[in-house]
């Protein structure tokens, strides 16, 4: 379970904090073990709800590249990381619904939100503690109780 280490202050971020991002955005917010919420999405940073949203574009990797690393300098550097973003319809997209009306440009766009922006997203991020470790590098032992 991501709350069982109760002395650890979360700071999420949702990537691509539309409808369903938003709702999970607000759910963290609410939650007394989350300290900070930021959400990214297409449009001019904002505020909604009282989480600060920030400008990202999925379709652009030296973004995404500015944004993680902005992100990890951070004093409180996310520790969970969602990605909600994802692509099916939008301007000169539709879903396709036979073979024939696959087009590749539209194709691509969609893979390359759905399948290829969530790794290049984890890239820059600050990954999971590794193996045998705690939220914060620690070293855990038998029961989850924290050596260090």
């Amino acid at each position: 379970m991501i709350f069982s280490d109760h002395s650890l202050q979360h700071h999420a971020l949702v990537l691509g904090a539309g409808g369903v991002g938003h709702a999970l955005a607000q759910a963290l917010a609410a939650h007394p073990r989350v300290a900070s919420v930021t959400a990214t999405h297409r449009g001019a940073a904002t505020e909604k709800d009282g989480i600060p949203y920030q400008s990202l574009d999925l379709m652009d990797d030296e973004a995404i590249a500015g944004f993680g690393a902005a992100q990890v300098s951070r004093p409180q550097a996310p520790n969970l990381i969602f990605y909600t973003a994802g692509l099916l319809h939008g301007a000169g997209l539709a879903p396709e619904k036979r073979l024939a009306e696959v087009e590749s440009a539209a194709l691509m766009a969609t893979y390359r939100i759905n399948a290829v922006a969530p790794p290049s997203c984890q890239g820059p991020l600050p990954g999971p503690p590794p193996p045998g470790t705690g939220p914060m590098g620690k070293p855990i032992g038998p029961g989850g109780q924290h050596w260090g």
